[in-house]
């Protein structure tokens, strides 16, 4: 059984998780390196990292 994640509020540079991020918001900035993400595609780096990694 794969395990859950939180894919979309992890930043896919860095790996720091935000705490609340609210189904609204589609592009944010990660507070600890900056990076600009898009939800989706962010959203889609983390689940192939961890298919990769598992």
């Amino acid at each position: 059984m794969a395990s859950w994640f939180a894919s979309s509020k992890t930043c896919s540079c860095c790996g720091h998780k935000v705490d609340i991020l609210s189904l609204s918001v589609r592009k944010w900035t990660c507070p600890v390196c900056s990076a600009g993400l898009d939800r989706d595609t962010n959203a889609a780096i983390n689940i192939r990292q961890q298919g990769v990694s598992n």
